[in-house]
């Protein structure tokens, strides 16, 4: 048995758009039935409809919102037709002798809106209202649509969102961020530097968000959806310079909205404590945080920043009569944040930095740390942070490049714990093969970590190793 929301469908942009019957096409078996309901261009239903079906294998029955109701009577294809005034409106009955339990078939379908794309199809967390999936449908130009259903694939209402949504947005990316100080002072606010055996690497982050896939101002795009707890959505809108996290109730009207002042990390999570958890980078200065808002009001409850990451050049430039600090700054990276079964929120956060000391031109020595450690929030917002993987190095003479870390995923384990992946990856390597404990990887090599306890009482065990072995 399947349920469908899916498909394109093409109208002139300029055409008024005719009622639509949901669900568009069902399938049932000789003495079942189903429901039919018609809407106008706003979404809404319409009580005022004449119905009618062709071939007469099937009963209509009227019903007291305007809908019919449909009982197959012989097997065949029926075609139901409703008019509204000039227009009429259709859909399909595919009426079977008998179901077979063996037998998968699409049970209700629905069609986009003439003119949309269906984008994004998911269910409504359990609630009293009906109401049990969403459909976001979106086009090229202009704002999506946000159709809600119950489960007999009848529209209950539709809504024009605020942004934009397209397949291609809900995977967009934007290149990381850095800035450079000279002395403290700013020197580019879109650029950043890592350090190098006899050269360092540079960064570049395009000062046009053109580039980047950006909307034009005032403009935004759709880049994430998930539920909440009370049967409604979240929305992550990105616009040309900023973001916003936005919670939609089961009526398809806005509740609140977050409008941080940079950006939001694509995954967020809510506990059963109404807290929303998402990741936010700032600029001016570069920053990051955990930022925890109220579930019902999108209130700022907390925020707990993340640790800087930075490269520094002390001696810069060498030539210089005063030569002075260079440094980049970046924001540390978070990996995906989640909620355990004990109601904690927990997230890896990365923290890289590294400098080096130059005299006379000369490089004199070096210093360098790159951690993970894991972030626990307890359900009264107590922050508690503790350090898992470290690679620390130091030494005189010229920089020395170090295996690097990266965070990843945190989930439950299914007991109290949590499961926690990461990835390291090997210095010099270019992307050819290393060997490690007398097997052989690719450049990287991920790790799976199981943790119990927290804070002092933190156990960690290797549970495997998903590098990829050659």
């Amino acid at each position: 048995m399947l349920l469908v929301l899916a498909g394109y469908s093409f109208v002139c942009a300029s055409a008024q758009l005719p009622p639509v019957i949901t669900p568009s096409s069902v399938t049932i078996a000789v003495g079942e039935t189903a429901v039919f309901s018609v809407t106008n261009e706003s979404g809404d239903p319409l009580g005022s409809v004449q119905w009618s079906v062709t071939p007469a294998i099937a009963e209509l029955q009227q019903e007291a919102d305007g809908g019919i109701q449909l009982s197959a009577n012989e097997p065949g294809r029926a075609v139901i037709t409703a008019t509204v005034g000039s227009q009429s409106a259709s859909a399909s009955a595919t009426i079977v002798a008998g179901e077979d339990p063996a037998t998968v078939h699409v049970v209700w379908s629905v069609l986009p809106i003439p003119g949309f794309e269906t984008v994004q199809v998911l269910p409504a967390w359990p609630n009293g209202s009906g109401l049990a999936f969403y459909s976001i449908e979106g086009r090229r130009s202009g704002t999506a649509l946000l159709r809600a259903f119950n489960d007999a694939g009848q529209q209950l209402w539709m809504r024009r969102l605020a942004a934009n949504a397209t397949l291609q947005g809900f995977e967009h990316t934007l290149q990381p961020s850095g800035e450079i100080y000279l002395n403290q002072s700013l020197v580019s606010d879109h650029a950043h530097f890592i350090l190098g055996k006899g050269q360092n690497f540079m960064g570049m982050t395009p000062a046009d968000p053109s580039t980047q896939g950006l909307p034009i101002d005032g403009q935004t795009m759709l880049i994430g959806i998930e539920g909440d707890s009370n049967g409604g959505l979240m929305l992550l809108e990105r616009g040309r310079f900023r973001d916003s996290l936005v919670d939609i109730g089961l009526d398809g009207h806005e509740v609140w909205r977050y409008s941080s002042q940079g950006r939001l990390q694509r995954n967020w999570t809510a506990n059963l404590d109404n807290n929303v958890a998402i990741v936010e980078t700032l600029s001016h200065p570069l920053s990051s945080a955990l930022v925890l808002l109220d579930e019902s009001t999108g209130e700022l409850h907390s925020q707990i920043p993340f640790p800087e990451s930075s490269s520094t050049i002390n001696g810069f430039p060498c030539s210089a009569a005063s030569p002075g600090v260079y440094k980049s700054l970046r924001a540390s990276v978070a990996g995906s944040v989640m909620t355990n079964s004990d109601r904690n929120i927990y997230v890896q956060v990365e923290t890289f930095v590294e400098s080096e000391d130059v005299q006379a031109c000369k490089e004199k020595q070096y210093t360098f740390e790159d951690r993970i450690a894991l972030l626990r929030v307890t359900p009264d917002l107590k922050a508690e942070w503790k350090v898992f993987e470290n690679i620390h190095a130091d030494g005189s003479g010229p920089f020395q490049p170090q295996n690097r870390l990266f965070a990843s995923e945190t989930i439950p384990d299914g007991s109290d714990g949590v499961l926690a992946a990461w990835t390291m990856v090997y210095a010099g390597t270019n992307g050819e093969s290393v060997h490690f404990e007398d097997k052989t990887y690719s450049k990287g090599r991920p790790f799976i970590m199981r943790f119990s306890g927290f804070g002092a009482d933190l156990r960690g065990s290797p549970l495997a190793v998903v590098g990829q072995e050659k």
